[in-house]
C-alpha cells in the first residue's frame, strides 16, 4: 500500500520556470545585475534562482559580449559606415594588441643619430606628469611648457 500524499505545507508554491522568466533572468544577468536582485524581480529566493536558472546565469555574460563584439566587428568592416575607422582601430588595439607609439630620434654630438626609442602615449603622459611634479616641488612654474 502506498503512503498518502503529504498535504501542502506552509510557504510558497514550487517555482515553475517559464520561457519569459528564463528570458528575464538571462537578460538581467547579461546586463550585470546581481543574482539577489534578479531573484527579487522574479519573486523567488536566490537559491531557487540558482537552482532553476543555472544555465542562463552561467552563459548570459558570454552571449552579451559576443553580441556586442559582433556589432563592433560589423561596424569595423563596413567601409560605408562613417564609424568604421574608429571601430577598426578599437578592435585592433584590443584584439590584435596594436598600440599607438611615437619614435623619438636624438642626435649625437656629430649631428648623426645617437639613439632611437619607441615611446607609448602612456609613457609620454607619465613623463609629462613627472616633469610637472618635479617643477612644482622645486618651486618652478607648472603652467609653462616643459
Amino acid at each position: 500500500m502506498m503512503p498518502a500524499p503529504k498535504p501542502p505545507g506552509p510557504g510558497r508554491p514550487a517555482h515553475q520556470p517559464t520561457a519569459q522568466t528564463r528570458r528575464t533572468a538571462e537578460s538581467m544577468s547579461a546586463f550585470g545585475i546581481p543574482q539577489d536582485e534578479i531573484a527579487k524581480v522574479l519573486g523567488i529566493g536566490k537559491s531557487t534562482l540558482v537552482a532553476h536558472y543555472r544555465d542562463e546565469l552561467d552563459t548570459a555574460h558570454v552571449k552579451a559580449v559576443a553580441a556586442v563584439a559582433q556589432c563592433l566587428y560589423k561596424q569595423a568592416t563596413d567601409s560605408e559606415n562613417p564609424r568604421s575607422a574608429v571601430s577598426a582601430m578599437f578592435w585592433l588595439k584590443t584584439r590584435a594588441r596594436w598600440r599607438e607609439t611615437t619614435v623619438v630620434e636624438q642626435s649625437g654630438p656629430d649631428g648623426g643619430p645617437m639613439q632611437v626609442e619607441e615611446v607609448s602615449a602612456r609613457e609620454r603622459i607619465n613623463s609629462r606628469i613627472a616633469g610637472i611634479a618635479a617643477r612644482s616641488t622645486a618651486g618652478g612654474d607648472t603652467d609653462g611648457p616643459e
